[in-house]
């Protein structure tokens, strides 16, 4: 076996040592290769060595410097932080999804299982429909990420106002309507605040978006709504508008008119709604 530096032995069976058993497999594969070359080596250049030894005065041996190798703090298994240790559930409003290695909170949109966890536990929706499904009707009800609420028969219609001129701070003449048979009939252009059958009630770590839903959206219908705050209670208010310019289009009530996305966000706001507002 060939003379090799102690230091190198160091770093290569350092190197071993911290590599996976196939990684092993394969350093040995290549350590015993080199070291037969190196053998070969030696063999044909050792009757050469011994001759010159003869003659030639043996040179003084210089002891090779050992370099210091740093060592690497490996961090106790008991301080090594892992995922599952970090997520806990810390509120009761928190909805628990259970995954490999443990618990965890999940943030953003609301899925349908966390919703029913809301409704039971807070009564965040009132009354709650689970899935529900009819084809002569518009959908309603628990979906797989939001709820759609349904149209109230009750309605503000801006077309009837008497004033020409409508002021956000001023106080319009309008009086509320009501459906006649479930069905309210836009005219091209009219504007229309519509009202939900259900009740909310959001919980303060919980806020909700309102979307238009594809029934509506293909007829020329669009809903003009806004952020629902979290704490909020009561029902949904929003404006609906037929885009069409010539035809009328039916809505009915106590159908499907507005899909509600629910949200935990990352981090809490510093004054609700309800504080703002006085309430």
């Amino acid at each position: 076996m060939p003379d090799l530096d102690p230091l190198l032995i160091k770093k290569l069976q350092a190197a071993y040592n911290e590599s996976t058993p196939e990684e092993q497999n394969v350093f040995a594969e290549v350590v015993n290769t080199v070291l037969q070359e190196e053998a070969k080596k030696d063999t044909v250049a050792e009757a050469p060595k011994k001759e010159a030894a003869a003659i030639v005065e043996t040179e003084p041996t210089i002891e090779p410097v050992v370099e210091t190798v740093p060592t690497v703090e490996v961090p106790k298994k008991e301080d090594v932080v892992r995922f599952k240790d970090l997520a806990k559930i810390d509120s009761d409003n928190e909805a628990p999804i259970k995954k490999p290695g443990g618990v965890r909170k999940v943030y953003g949109y609301l899925s349908d299982f966390e919703i029913i966890n809301l409704v039971h536990k807070n009564g965040m929706i009132n009354p709650f429909i689970d899935y529900y499904h009819d084809k002569n009707k518009i959908p309603f009800g628990l979906s797989d990420y939001g709820y759609t609420v349904r149209l109230a028969p009750s309605y503000i219609s801006l077309n009837e106002a008497d004033e020409d001129i409508l002021d956000p701070k001023g106080s319009p003449s309008l009086s509320i309507s009501k459906a006649e048979k479930s069905e309210i009939v836009l005219s091209p252009g009219e504007v229309i605040m519509g009202m939900s059958l259900e009740t909310l009630k959001l919980p303060d770590n919980i806020i909700g978006e309102m979307h238009n839903t594809s029934n509506y959206c293909r007829f020329g219908i669009a809903n003009f709504f806004w952020p629902i705050p979290n704490k909020m209670e009561g029902r949904l208010t929003f404006m609906i508008k037929n885009m069409n310019s010539q035809k009328s289009v039916v809505l009915y009530s106590g159908e499907g008119i507005v899909e509600i996305r629910f949200i935990r966000p990352f981090s809490m706001n510093k004054e609700t709604y309800n504080r703002v507002m006085g309430k």
